[in-house]
């Protein structure tokens, strides 16, 4: 009878404890484990600079570029052009699809386009020791307001990796088809990295060896306090991203 109560508690024990990492890991091991092709393809697509004009914006910044966070700069001013941030378009898919064509986008399209646009300027100019400071993160975020899934961007600055928000909008309207250097010098000064709250990073694609790579950010995988239930219900809860 002992023996089999016994066994009877080691089920439940493992069952717990499977339930367990399971909602822990899921979410970072889903993300990493499936390739995100369309994520990639989306990168890489060369229709994000025609929809957003980038070339446009080169000519005048050529010699400003310097930095990550410059270039960064850049990337989310020709964007923000293009797009226009509007959260909860989540599901279904039309519902996205039928916003973007409209200029909309979510946290997800929006740090992609911005991804996109950064990796084009520095190949463009022939800033490629400058490829691998920016990196696309997947992940979640918690704010006073909001809390749940997330999409954003991150650069690389005095060795640490520095969280830049790209659903911000922050920029005023210049001439879009007649941009200037004087007009575009005054938008980029009204960039300010708006990144209040805690960005927990799980996975992201980065660019390495020539390639876009995937990657897992592996403290915050094992050390982050929240899983796969918790970021569920907080999602639902709170979509404003």
């Amino acid at each position: 009878m002992k023996c089999m109560k016994r066994k009877k508690l080691k089920k439940i024990l493992y069952v717990l404890f499977s339930l367990f990492l399971f909602d822990r890991y899921a979410y970072p091991l889903i993300h990493y484990s499936i390739p995100p092709i369309y994520v990639k393809k989306a990168i890489k697509s060369k229709k994000i600079q025609k929809l957003c004009k980038t070339d446009l914006y080169l000519k005048f910044l050529k010699d400003d570029l310097k930095t990550p966070l410059s270039v960064l700069k850049l990337a989310h001013l020709v964007t923000a052009k293009y797009l226009t941030y509007v959260p909860h378009i989540d599901f279904p898919f039309k519902e996205r699809r039928d916003a973007f064509e409209k200029g909309e986008a979510d946290c997800s399209f929006y740090s992609i386009f911005v991804y996109s646009n950064y990796l084009y300027i520095v190949e463009k100019l022939g800033l490629n020791h400058l490829k691998d400071k920016v990196r696309l993160v997947t992940g979640y975020v918690s704010t006073e307001d909001v809390s749940g899934a997330h999409r954003w961007v991150e650069y690389k600055e005095d060795g640490a990796w520095k969280v830049y928000e790209t659903t911000d909008d922050i920029f005023e309207s210049c001439e879009f088809l007649c941009p200037s250097k004087k007009s575009i010098e005054e938008e980029l000064k009204l960039v300010e990295n708006l990144n209040e709250g805690n960005y927990y990073g799980l996975t992201y694609i980065h660019f390495k060896n020539g390639e876009l790579k995937r990657g897992a950010n592996l403290k915050n995988i094992i050390f982050n306090k929240k899983g796969l239930a918790q970021l569920v219900i907080e999602t639902l809860k709170n979509r404003d991203y």
